[in-house]
C-alpha cells in the first residue's frame, strides 16, 4: 500500500482526499499545518511538520497549503527526496524564485506542480495535433473569476501561472513581453486585480493573456488562431469547440480528469524511474515570466 501525505487545511487538500479514493492502493492521510501570520513561523511550522506527521516516511506528498509554507517544505523534501505534487505559484517574489530555483535543481525529478492544463488530456491533444500541422499562429487565453481574494497571495500569482503556463507549453518560454495592462479596482479592501500581457516567440506566434479574480464571472478559455488569423478551435472549461478551417480530427474518447491523472503520475514517481516532468520547468518559467512583467510595469 502507497502511503501518500496531504498536507493542507482548504477545500483543495481536500479534494485531493476524495480524489484518491478512486484509487485502491493508495493510504492518504490528510494533514493539517496550524495557521501562522509571521515568516519565521512558517519556517519552523514546516519542520514541526515534518517531524511530528513522520513526513520522511510517507512514499509522496501533495502540497496544498499557502505560498509562504510551501517554500519551507521544498528543502524538506529535496533532503528526504520524496516524490510530491507542489501546489502554483511555486512562490511569490524574486528572493524566493532563487531559493527555490536553487533546492529544485537538485532533485527536479521528486517534482509535479498542479499546472491543471497540463494534466487535461485534451489540451494535450490540442498541443500535440497542432505541433504535427503547425497551423497555429496565436492564441488568446482567458483565466479568471470574481474572487478569491487573498490576503496570502497575489493575484497576478495566484492566476497568472495557468495561463501564462499555457502560453509557455505552446510558444516557448523565450517570448518577449510586448505589452502589459493593469487594471486594480480603487478603493477596495480586499485586492481585485485583472491582467492583459501580451508576447510573441521568435517565429512572431502571439499569446495573449488575460487574467485575474475581478472577472464578471469564472472564464477558463483559450482561443486558437491560425495564420489567417481565424479563430479556429477553442478550449473551453475543459470541452474542445471547433471551428472552420481546423484540419484536427475530434476525439470524443478522451478523459479530462487533470487531478486523477497527476495523482497517477506521482505514482509513477514513486515506483521509479526517474525523470524530470514538465512541469515544473513550465511553473519556474512562468514565475520568472510574472517577475518579468512586474519589473516592466514598475
Amino acid at each position: 500500500m502507497t502511503r501518500i501525505g496531504i498536507i493542507g487545511s482548504g477545500p483543495w487538500a481536500k479534494k485531493y482526499y476524495s480524489k484518491i479514493e478512486n484509487f485502491k492502493n493508495i493510504n492518504a492521510s490528510l494533514i493539517y499545518p496550524s495557521q501562522v501570520k509571521k515568516a519565521l513561523d512558517y519556517k519552523r511550522e514546516a519542520k514541526i511538520l515534518f517531524e511530528k506527521n513522520k513526513l520522511h516516511l510517507f512514499d509522496g506528498l501533495i502540497i496544498a497549503t499557502v505560498p509562504k509554507l510551501q517554500f519551507y517544505l521544498i528543502p524538506l523534501i529535496v533532503n528526504y527526496k520524496i516524490p510530491t505534487i507542489l501546489e502554483k505559484p511555486l512562490c511569490t517574489n524574486y528572493y524566493q524564485y532563487k531559493k527555490i530555483k536553487s533546492y529544485i535543481e537538485k532533485a527536479e525529478y521528486l517534482f509535479l506542480v498542479n499546472h491543471f492544463h497540463l494534466f487535461d488530456n485534451k489540451f494535450i491533444e490540442i498541443y500535440e495535433n497542432f505541433k504535427k500541422t503547425k497551423q497555429l499562429n496565436k492564441i488568446k487565453v482567458f483565466h479568471g473569476n470574481f474572487g478569491p481574494f487573498k490576503k496570502s497571495v497575489d493575484p497576478i500569482f495566484d492566476w497568472g501561472p495557468h495561463a501564462i503556463g499555457a502560453a509557455i507549453k505552446f510558444f516557448g518560454y523565450n517570448q518577449k513581453i510586448r505589452n502589459v495592462i493593469f487594471d486594480e479596482e480603487k478603493n477596495s479592501i480586499d485586492k481585485k486585480h485583472n491582467w492583459k500581457i501580451e508576447l510573441s516567440n521568435k517565429d512572431h506566434k502571439i499569446s495573449e493573456i488575460n487574467f485575474g479574480n475581478n472577472f464578471k464571472n469564472k472564464k477558463n478559455l483559450i482561443n486558437f488562431y491560425n495564420s489567417e488569423n481565424l479563430n479556429i478551435l477553442n478550449y473551453d472549461q475543459g470541452n474542445i469547440n471547433f471551428f472552420k478551417k481546423c484540419n484536427l480530427k475530434k476525439r470524443d474518447t478522451l478523459t479530462n480528469e487533470p487531478m486523477i491523472n497527476i495523482i497517477e503520475k506521482l505514482l509513477i514517481k514513486i515506483q521509479g524511474p526517474k525523470y524530470k516532468d514538465e512541469s515544473i520547468t513550465i511553473s519556474i518559467q512562468a514565475i520568472n515570466l510574472i517577475l518579468r512583467i512586474l519589473k516592466k510595469l514598475n
